[in-house]
């Protein structure tokens, strides 16, 4: 198929300074997905489209931006025009386009042409023991597929890597519903921002990788730095461009409880070694000093200050719930992933908010320890995947 000819776009004085406006604000705030909503009619959009910065051609999210221009005007034929023509520029630098395809349209033949695409999927983070699965499906070598399978902690980092070399699509999903039911308790892993992936892998890299295939891994950190876009924010950002970061400043008990009640979110109120919190807790109750209430909640909020930071790592703590928060985002549950991002904030500043959060876990143990479920990751489960 032959490209779109591209015709003179006639625009009044208002759409233009309209398009001068939006054009400016991209060039500040890059691929603001809210904008989008902002273009006033189909004209614009095709004008916004063809007056793109080429650096933002070169943004990971470039595609979503284009596919919510085509979403909002989807019965336009000069959008539609505009958007095969910047298909073409973006597929000649191999860029997968394949989202912003039209049904019925002969760009769908190109589909079984088209090269095939590098994704990435995470499971949610396990509490207690605090890891998650990350997956890559990679075409590396002349087309042929590669699973990579990292184990990963964020402290620790990479626990285990296990590599499979040419698999078919079959089994690769075979293999993410295996992990799913069998490890991740029938919650299926979610496909992420392939460039997030990436930095997951490098980060937990950098803290520490304990297992035999160290080359492999280093080779395929290697092709991902050298072949995927980084990225400049964290994608939840992205990803809920509309977020009113005023609601992010308060949050409530009952916020909090919601959060440790969702099924996913139940292992993160378990503590490890918090006997000796109770301990002490416990010692000013037997106390042959005699004090008044108020001594007492003093000198209670006094331990509990000691051993909080221990229990609760602010920056890790924020780092985890910013990361749920995108995954909460991606189920399409936004009101778990605006909480998380509430919570991500007070970890983030450490203030009442935080307090707050860490004071309803703390005292979760000392009233009535949660239940502590079997948890542990084992690589085992699927280290004989039969890759055939």
């Amino acid at each position: 198929m032959g490209k779109s000819k591209k015709k003179d776009i006639k625009l009044t004085n208002k759409e233009k300074n309209e398009v001068e406006y939006l054009l400016e604000r991209l060039n500040i705030e890059g691929l603001n997905m809210s904008l989008v909503d902002n273009l006033s009619n189909p004209i614009i959009g095709v004008a916004l489209i063809e007056k793109l910065p080429k650096s933002l051609l070169k943004d990971p999210e470039i595609v979503i931006f284009l596919k919510q221009i085509k979403n909002k005007f989807s019965n336009n034929n000069e959008v539609k025009k505009a958007i095969k023509r910047i298909c073409f520029k973006l597929k000649q630098k191999g860029i997968d386009v394949r989202e912003l395809y039209y049904e019925k349209d002969e760009f769908v033949s190109i589909l079984l042409q088209e090269k095939n695409k590098n994704r990435a999927y995470v499971s949610h983070i396990f509490g207690s023991i605090w890891q998650r699965i990350l997956i890559f499906q990679l075409y590396i070598n002349h087309g042929n597929m590669e699973a990579a399978v990292a184990f990963i902690s964020d402290i620790e980092g990479i626990k285990e890597f296990i590599v499979y070399e040419n698999l078919s699509k079959k089994r690769f999903n075979i293999l993410l519903n295996t992990i799913s039911k069998e490890i991740c308790y029938n919650h299926h892993l979610i496909e992420i921002n392939i460039s997030h992936a990436t930095w997951i892998l490098k980060d937990a890299y950098k803290k520490g990788f304990k297992a035999d295939n160290t080359n492999k891994l280093k080779n395929i950190i290697k092709w991902l730095t050298d072949n995927i876009p980084s990225l400049n924010m964290h994608p939840i950002y992205k990803f809920m461009p509309d977020i009113n970061y005023s609601l992010l400043k308060n949050i409530t008990l009952s916020e909090v409880k919601k959060i440790f009640s969702h099924e996913l979110m139940k292992d993160w109120s378990i503590i490890s070694d918090v006997e000796a919190l109770a301990k002490e807790l416990k010692n000013i109750e037997k106390s042959p000093i005699i004090l008044s209430e108020h001594q007492k909640n003093l000198r209670i909020n006094e331990i509990k200050d000691k051993y909080r930071e221990n229990f609760f790592a602010p920056e890790i703590f924020k780092n985890r719930f910013l990361e749920m928060a995108y995954y909460f985002a991606i189920k399409n549950e936004k009101e778990m992933a605006l909480l998380c991002l509430k919570a991500s904030d007070a970890f983030k500043k450490r203030d009442n908010r935080y307090k707050l959060i860490t004071d309803y876990l703390l005292n979760l143990h000392l009233n009535d320890k949660p239940e502590e479920k079997e948890n542990d990751i084992d690589s085992k489960l699927i280290l004989s995947f039969d890759k055939k």
